[in-house]
């Protein structure tokens, strides 16, 4: 290896570290967040406020779409789907012993 090649390397390494190391030195950190004194809720003090409401605001759950089916089962055996076949019940409350 030459030595302008080696120049060359370690130019190309120490660039892209000095740019970072510069422009970590050059700011002043993050911005200290900007939390109100108070909090009021129902009242909004952002930039697209609602319209005012009488008495106090009532909060109800979003109800879930009804499209949407429920997640199957789990199979939470740790055994594949293969010996299932005897994991039913028999509608009496105990599980089928085939062996």
């Amino acid at each position: 290896m030459s030595a302008s090649r080696i120049a060359l390397l370690i130019a190309a390494v120490a660039l892209p570290i000095a740019v970072v190391l510069g422009s970590y030195a050059v700011t002043s950190g993050p911005r200290p967040p900007q939390v109100p004194t108070e909090v009021r809720v129902g009242v909004s003090a952002g930039p697209d406020p609602s319209p005012p409401s009488s008495g106090d605001p009532t909060t109800s759950a979003p109800t879930p779409p009804g499209g949407i089916p429920p997640p199957p089962p789990a199979d939470d055996d740790g055994e594949s789907d293969r010996d299932d076949k005897d994991d039913g019940d028999d509608r009496d409350g105990n599980e089928r012993d085939d062996d």
